[in-house]
């Protein structure tokens, strides 16, 4: 399974982390949607590659997102993530730092 996820091919197609994260904040994370009360709140994200809409926002919405006490999980598929996470990584580091 690894060796077929390794072999995932970038196509330089859209990635919208920003939207990703926006979306599970506003529809999932907002308080009172069916949360069990002792939960610990997570997301998981899943790229294919580097943030290509409204990447100037991305650090404002993983703040958000972190704002709320959500744990944060990021995996890469392609062989052109590293400078997805990179984004992400500091995106996460300036939300703790705030």
């Amino acid at each position: 399974m690894l060796a077929a996820v390794d072999s995932i091919a970038y196509l330089g197609e859209n990635t919208n982390t920003t939207g990703a994260f926006a979306t599970a904040r506003l529809e999932v994370l907002e308080p009172g949607y069916l949360q069990r009360p002792h939960a610990q709140r997570l997301v998981v994200l899943v790229t294919d590659g580097n943030p290509t809409h409204d990447v100037d926002r991305l650090d404002t919405e993983v703040a958000a997102v972190k704002a709320l006490g959500v744990r944060v999980v990021a995996i890469g598929v392609t062989d052109r993530v590293t400078m997805c996470i990179r984004s992400l990584l500091r995106a996460l580091l300036l939300a703790r730092i705030a």
